[in-house]
């Protein structure tokens, strides 16, 4: 009598996002829980951003976008958490997949996806406080403009006249 053994594959993650500088590099870690002795890591890259998030149509490399990609090729039995560092010269944005392959067990193979969408723009950092500054300060302006209104609405009686 044969017993096989049944386990569940997952991750965590779903999707990892990256929002860099040129030239920045960020790392980011997909938890993956697999009963496999090893699995094999390799990254699929869409032609360019308005391509549909379908793994078949992603068929391009990271080094096209000049994407700087680098993690582990293979995972042994005791490695379950996957560190991922990316890093980009040229401004826009990019989207990936990391594909993570079980090894066979009879006829199956499991295969598991997650989602990398890359934004590399000017300024990152410099942006979001411009936005924070702009948004006290129109905060700041409507305060004092409702300060002035109820200071000079004191003081003034409204009649109401009627027939």
């Amino acid at each position: 009598m044969m017993v096989g053994l049944a386990g569940a594959s997952g991750f965590s993650p779903s999707s990892l996002v990256f929002n860099l500088g040129p030239n920045q590099e960020e790392c980011q870690i997909i938890t993956i829980t697999s009963n496999s002795l090893t699995i094999n890591v390799d990254d699929k890259w869409a032609t360019n951003s308005d391509v549909e998030w379908k793994v078949s149509l992603f068929n391009s490399s990271a080094e096209e976008h000049n994407l700087n990609i680098n993690y582990d090729n293979s995972l042994g039995e005791e490695e379950r958490e996957l560190q991922v560092c990316l890093s980009g010269s040229e401004l826009g944005e990019y989207h990936g997949v990391i594909i993570m392959k079980e090894e066979q067990q009879g006829n199956s193979v499991v295969q598991m996806g997650v989602w990398l969408k890359v934004v590399v723009a000017e300024n990152i950092d410099k942006n979001i406080d411009k936005t924070i500054i702009l948004g006290v300060l129109f905060i700041l302006i409507m305060i004092s403009f409702l300060f002035l209104i109820k200071k000079k609405s004191k003081g003034v009686s409204y009649f109401i006249k009627t027939q």
